[in-house]
């Protein structure tokens, strides 16, 4: 028996005009998925810090004038760990307050360190000044040296700490999951209509 069937001569990786639709379900999930993540590291690197030097060996400051750049940008948090004294050498950056000015946080890099009468006396500058600082700092036993920093997470802690940023951070992720629901239950009773047949609907499964 001769078939009528003529062979395929297309060539071999040729693609057909066959495609394959992506569910909606799987679309919902992956968008869930990655709101989840995205919210789970805003949370997490929050919590790290502003909560964590109070229970972890480390300390954040939030950087506010430009005089240690390029090497740290204005709005970065510097993250320092204490260490002793006689670790440091010249070309650490440190974090520390003037007696003078006890509010103030000052993280210079050290370009001197002398000993004197038993105390550890250091000389410092920031990066983008052209002279040394006009103080001298006595180094007490344990100094907070800067360990890393996270580019422009000052600005965004800043406006955390703010009444706007305060309402923001409550409003804007209860918005997302609420979005997320009613997006849900359009897409169930979607599904609903398109699967009823002859007046019998299938109930989607829970």
């Amino acid at each position: 028996m001769v078939s009528d069937k003529q062979p395929d001569r297309s060539p071999i990786g040729t693609p057909t005009s066959e495609t394959r639709r992506i569910p909606r379900g799987a679309i919902t999930s992956a968008i869930r998925t990655i709101a989840v993540l995205v919210a789970t590291f805003v949370i997490v690197a929050t919590l790290a810090l502003t909560v964590g030097p109070r229970f972890l060996p480390y300390q954040t400051f939030i950087v506010l004038s430009s005089s240690m750049e390029p090497a740290i940008p204005v709005g970065a948090v510097v993250v320092t760990v204490p260490v002793p004294k006689g670790d440091l050498v010249s070309g650490d950056v440190i974090t520390y307050q003037r007696a003078e000015e006890p509010d103030i946080a000052v993280t210079h890099r050290i370009i001197r360190l002398t000993g004197v009468a038993g105390a550890l006396i250091a000389r410092t500058r920031g990066d983008a000044n052209l002279v040394d600082d006009p103080w001298e700092v006595t180094l007490s036993p344990t100094v907070l040296r800067v360990s890393g920093y996270v580019p422009l997470a000052g600005y965004a802690l800043m406006f955390a700490q703010s009444p706007t940023g305060r309402l923001v951070t409550i409003i804007f992720p209860a918005s997302i999951l609420a979005a997320m629901w009613a997006f849900e239950q359009w897409q169930r009773r979607v599904w609903r209509r398109s699967h009823t047949m002859d007046g019998i609907r299938i109930v989607t499964p829970s």
